[in-house]
């Protein structure tokens, strides 16, 4: 009885199928909708030197398609570009159409898709030439500038002059190359490589140089008086004998002087009483000293900074005793250094001043003025 149905009903039964599946698909196929379909937008203009103002050419487009479900699924599928070429176009205003039927050919979208609306359908557009222009670089002080920063005179920069190049919509408004100028970007007397700002005019326009120098030689820091206590040291002239004894004491009157400077605000001020890394040395012949048993000698003042002004001495010149003391007896001082006049050539010597107050001598070596107390 099986065999039978089989033999007999079976192809009918396997046909109603595959018929039954067709329509199915026929079914679900006939029901349309509509979409708006992305399209990329792929522009290539005359070159890299020219810019396109006026209303912003998109990335995109949009096609308004009315499809069925399985037609819907190809367009998926596939990468949608639609290329322009303007590489011919000469500056000036131009209007971008775009032909539908030209679009739906490049497309080649599925067989039976309706494609009813583009947008945009048209762009109104300039297209700029770039040109060059050169210009004056104008300095501006930022309102954080440092107030301890006084400037004698007009800030200069290297070159005076830029080379600017841009949209030549862009150049008409471009009078200048602002520099700014901030506690950040200046040292006074060292020259700097500054990037002229060009924020306000737009990611297209270059500055040839990149970076100009701002001389700041006539920018100077702010200088207070300050006073500081200096102990005295006594130093040993180095051509001068050595004393007939070993047991000796030298002593300074004063033992401390006071010194005044003109001290630059970017160095750190010393506390009241405080030497400041100063020094105030006495140079002194030994073997003259111990026959004369006393003398009156200018101090010379070593500076801790290169670019501090000594403006008094007080006192200018201490008294230096040599007393003998018993053989054996406890000395109260080490024996003094010798005194060497700094060099100047040397980086690392002290910054000397003998200045015109004590007598030395301004060009910073050791200068001693001695005088004989009967």
């Amino acid at each position: 009885m099986i065999l039978k149905f089989i033999k007999t009903k079976f192809p009918l039964f396997a046909l109603s199928l595959i018929l039954s599946f067709m329509f199915w698909l026929m079914v679900s196929a006939s029901g349309t909708s509509t979409r708006e379909i992305p399209v990329a937008l792929e522009i290539t203009l005359p070159d890299e030197r020219v810019s396109v103002l006026g209303q912003p050419l998109p990335e995109r487009l949009s096609l308004r398609v009315e499809a069925n479900t399985a037609q819907f699924k190809l367009i998926e599928n596939r990468t949608l570009i639609y290329g322009v070429d303007l590489s011919q176009e000469e500056p000036g205003s131009h209007l971008l159409r775009f032909n539908l039927e030209d679009v739906l050919k490049t497309l080649q979208l599925p067989r039976g898709v309706i494609v009813s609306r583009i947008q945009p359908a048209e762009i109104p557009y300039q297209l700029y030439g770039f040109i060059t222009k050169r210009v004056p670089v104008e300095i501006s002080l930022t309102d954080n500038f440092d107030e301890n920063l006084v400037v004698s005179s007009p800030i200069t920069v290297e070159p005076t002059e830029v080379d600017v190049t841009g949209p030549s919509n862009v150049m008409e408004t471009v009078a200048s190359v602002p520099l700014v100028v901030s506690r950040a970007s200046i040292t006074p007397g060292v020259k700097l490589a500054v990037k002229p700002s060009l924020s306000g005019f737009g990611s297209n326009v270059e500055v040839d140089p990149r970076a100009v120098f701002m001389a700041s030689a006539n920018v100077t820091w702010k200088r207070n008086n300050v006073t500081v206590s200096a102990p005295v040291t006594v130093a040993v002239d180095a051509s001068s004998e050595p004393p007939t004894t070993d047991d000796y004491s030298l002593t300074t009157n004063p033992e401390t002087i006071s010194v005044t400077l003109s001290w630059p605000t970017n160095y750190p001020t010393p506390e009241p009483g405080a030497s400041g890394g100063l020094k105030a040395v006495a140079t002194v012949d030994l073997r003259e000293l111990e026959r004369l048993g006393g003398m009156r000698l200018g101090v010379d003042i070593e500076l801790p900074y290169a670019d501090l002004d000594i403006l008094r001495v007080n006192p200018n010149r201490v008294y230096v005793t040599f007393r003998r003391l018993p053989p054996g007896s406890p000395r109260p001082n080490a024996e003094p250094p010798v005194a060497v006049p700094p060099s100047a050539s040397s980086p690392s010597a002290p910054a000397t001043n003998g200045g015109a107050q004590n007598g030395g001598d301004q060009n910073g070596a050791a200068s001693v003025s001695q005088e004989v107390i009967n």
